[in-house]
């Protein structure tokens, strides 16, 4: 928010306050002043001086030579500017004088010609394209002929002391207003603010415009009727504040809305009466597919919900956001309708959000403008308007709201705040803030009921009373001090889990990546999933961030391939993150985790870090063949815990890696959270080693090609309990000669805590491995 500190002493007492005192005080109570723009940080010596006499130039179609008065002397100055005019006040930058961007200005000669100076555009005095007004865009500027002439531009105007940039917080819409502003600086520096009355509406006659509204959209709206009103361009006063502010002046009306829009924060909008029909206004919900042509000209189109404005048969406009085309102000325009509204905040940051159209309007509306600030918004137009229109009328319909009173207890200063202060000090720094209040006490704790002041919408329970003290008692007043805990903090449970499985990931080698929950639908349809119904962004940054990602393999695949071009060959990445789905209306999301590799692994590799990945979360799970489209057909598996497929693993399937143009084998891996997280963590037990000596067995079996590892090491452990303390494969072999069936073999460790085995008890046990393979799998040896 800008906020022109000229304009700011006009409405709060600052005498004696400096523009450092401001800029520090105010961010001590919470309103950060970010920086200060002034045009006169850069310009000296541009004096107001008058055009004589213009004659051609001897050498030059395109200059001409003024003699231009200063005050006190007639100097002679060549200039090219369009719009020269004898009688003319301009600016007169003198030799010696400065302008924006470190020019100083000479005496020269153009074509032959002596020149004593140059006269001044907007634009060289640092002025911006886009605050202009268009009818100074191409040439100087000329000013009123009542400003002083001789004296400088920037002191007689008012433009030295600069522009505020404020950072304002979301929850305070109020201070989106010069007002606003005004009754934050009053509140601060303990001064008395002069500010404009709200209006008395029973000093209006009534309007002939019928009103009709829908109070859940929009809960207030009021029209003023202007008859007589001349469309010209605005006191050049204004125009300068505007251009201060950010803002192009535009004519005597708009420029009117614009600043009742600055000084109150309530947007108004102007309408040409005559275009508007005999049946009224109307504000009501669009219906999807309408359309209608805005103020740019450019024509939108219009979904349910969108608040428009009508006159009973055609739109006028997006309320809250942007006036129509046709019913806009003109050079012929006599009567005039002046719209001052509230709408509900959501449905206009929603259509403006939709439509890519943020406008000063939008920005407040979407924030709050509560219905009271509508009368001084009138106050203000009218005191603006004054003189300048033969009648004016009121209609519309305002319904006043009430707040409800907010009750903050004595004794939870000096708890929150670590401050002492009596009832009366809490008083009088509710005063500041125009809260009114009475004594109240509910049950053995006394306190304050406290009214805040309706353009307050952020005051609504007792912290923010709390919050209120601090601030105008000055945080920095407010003793530091550490806090006292009784007991260390704890994280969540669900977020010690996660930590847990990062570091479990870290152990394992690989580096984690953060993706963007949206990604390209190429990708989606790369890796297969474009069969699924999307969820599309309705604004999306781009059409690479246009889809919510269904799947964490789309990024992993995404970082694999950018990392390679970047000439990472050997990569191992994860990542925990959300996944989005639709379930109806609804768009659903999910925790997953995704592991990928590129030349640093393989099935088996990944398959470990995955079963290592169970075993620290207390998961007994199983590998059965994988049936996800994404993997090769016969290197992949999905894992079961508990009967429920966890995700599953595997080598990508060749045609999705020739489609992602990797190069290089990849294993990818995508496994659902949820169900991991939700078990106990397994308490973590010391085993010492056993004092006594081990012994070992191999057997190769000939199995069933169908038969599983996992098969085989079940019915091992089995059969082997309690003596078989490991199982490792080491061996796996084929051959033509024996159809449908495979060799497997394995080392068998054995051993005891309680004392050394032998070797009559370890071939019982190794008979007893064999026999119940051949039972169960109908397993031979070699």
């Amino acid at each position: 928010m800008k906020a022109q500190i000229a304009w700011l002493r006009e409405m709060v007492d600052l005498e004696g306050i400096t523009e450092k005192d401001i800029i520090e005080r105010m961010t001590m109570t919470g309103t950060n002043i970010e920086g200060v723009e002034s045009v006169c940080d850069e310009n000296q010596g541009v004096i107001i001086a008058k055009i004589l006499r213009i004659r051609s130039h001897p050498n030059a179609d395109k200059l001409v030579v003024c003699d231009v008065d200063t005050g006190d002397k007639t100097v002679q100055v060549v200039t090219g500017a369009p719009n020269v005019q004898e009688g003319a006040k301009v600016l007169l930058a003198l030799p010696g004088a400065k302008l924006t961007g470190g020019i100083e200005i000479q005496a020269t000669e153009f074509r032959g010609v002596h020149s004593e100076g140059m006269l001044c555009s907007f634009e060289e005095l640092g002025y911006s394209k886009g605050v202009i007004p268009r009818e100074y865009t191409d040439g100087i500027v000329l000013l009123p002929e009542d400003a002083p002439l001789g004296q400088e531009f920037l002191e007689a105007y008012g433009l030295c002391e600069g522009v505020l940039e404020a950072e304002i917080t979301f929850n305070r819409p109020d201070c989106l207003s010069m007002f606003g502003l005004a009754k934050e600086f009053s509140a601060t520096f303990e001064r008395e603010a002069h500010l404009l009355p709200h209006a008395d509406f029973s000093a209006f006659s009534k309007g002939d415009v019928k009103v009709e509204i829908d109070e859940e959209i929009c809960p207030a709206y009021m029209a003023l009727e202007f008859e007589g009103v001349e469309t010209t361009p605005s006191p050049f006063s204004w125009q300068l504040r505007l251009m201060e502010m950010g803002v192009r002046p535009i004519n005597l009306l708009v420029d009117a809305t614009n600043l009742t829009m600055l000084y109150s924060g309530s947007p108004t909008h102007a309408f040409d009466q005559d275009t508007l029909g005999p049946d009224g206004i109307k504000v009501r919900a669009a219906r999807d597919g309408e359309v209608s042509e805005t103020l740019d000209g450019v024509t939108r189109k219009l979904r349910d919900g969108d608040i428009l404005i009508t006159n009973g048969e055609h739109i006028i406009a997006i309320g809250g956001i942007m006036g129509g085309k046709d019913t806009q102000i003109t050079d012929q325009t006599k009567r005039v309708l002046v719209e001052f509204a509230t709408f509900d905040k959501k449905q206009i940051r929603q259509t403006s959000k939709r439509l890519g159209l943020r406008t000063e309007a939008s920005s407040r509306f979407e924030k709050g403008v509560e219905s009271q600030r509508i009368a001084l918004a009138i106050s203000v137009f009218m005191h603006l308007m004054e003189g300048r229109y033969t009648s004016v009328k009121l209609s519309g319909i305002l319904k006043k709201t009430e707040r409800d009173p907010v009750f903050m207890r004595y004794a939870r200063v000096p708890v929150l705040l670590g401050i002492t202060l009596s009832p009366e000090e809490i008083k009088r720094l509710f005063d500041r803030i125009e809260c009114r209040y009475e004594e109240e006490t509910r049950g053995d704790e006394k306190g304050l009921l406290v009214y805040p002041p309706s353009y307050r919408s952020d005051i609504q329970i007792e912290a923010d009373l709390l919050e209120e003290i601090a601030r105008l008692y000055g945080f920095d007043n407010i003793p530091s001090t550490l806090p006292v805990l009784n007991k260390p903090a704890m994280q969540y449970d669900a977020t010690l889990k996660e930590w847990k499985l990062r570091e479990l990931l870290w152990a394992m080698g690989t580096d984690e990546i953060l993706g963007y929950s949206f990604v390209s639908p190429n990708s989606v349809k790369r890796l297969g999933l474009d069969d699924q119904e999307p969820l599309m962004l309705l604004n999306p940054l781009g059409e690479e961030f246009s889809q919510m990602r269904p799947s964490l393999l789309v990024t992993a695949l995404e970082c694999l391939l950018s990392n390679q071009k970047k000439g990472a060959q050997d990569q191992a990445i994860y990542e925990i993150g959300n996944v989005f789905h639709r379930e109806g209306e609804q768009m659903m999301q999910e925790k997953k985790l995704s592991i990928g590799m590129l030349n640093t692994g393989d099935f088996y590799v990944l398959k470990g870090m995955l079963e290592t990945i169970l075993d620290a979360f207390g998961a007994k799970g199983t590998f059965v063949p994988g049936t996800s489209p994404f993997y090769h057909p016969v290197r992949s598996a999905d894992v079961v815990v508990d009967g429920e497929i966890l995700g599953s693993f595997g080598v990508l399937h060749p045609k999705l890696a020739s489609a992602w143009e990797l190069d290089g084998e990849v294993v990818l891996a995508e496994i659902h959270l949820e169900h991991l997280f939700a078990r106990e963590l397994p308490e973590t037990v010391f085993v010492p080693p056993s004092r006594f000596p081990t012994a070992t067995r191999d057997i190769a079996i000939l199995v069933d090609e169908k038969v599983t590892h996992e098969q085989i090491v079940n019915v091992m452990q089995e059969e082997g309990v309690p003596l078989l303390t490991k199982v490792e494969l080491f061996d796996t072999f084929t051959h033509s000669s024996w159809e449908g069936q495979k060799s497997m073999a394995y080392h068998m460790t054995f051993g005891s805590d309680q004392r050394t085995l032998n070797t009559e008890e370890v071939e019982e046990i190794y008979d007893r491995i064999y026999t119940g393979l051949q039972r169960q799998l109908q397993a031979q040896r070699r």
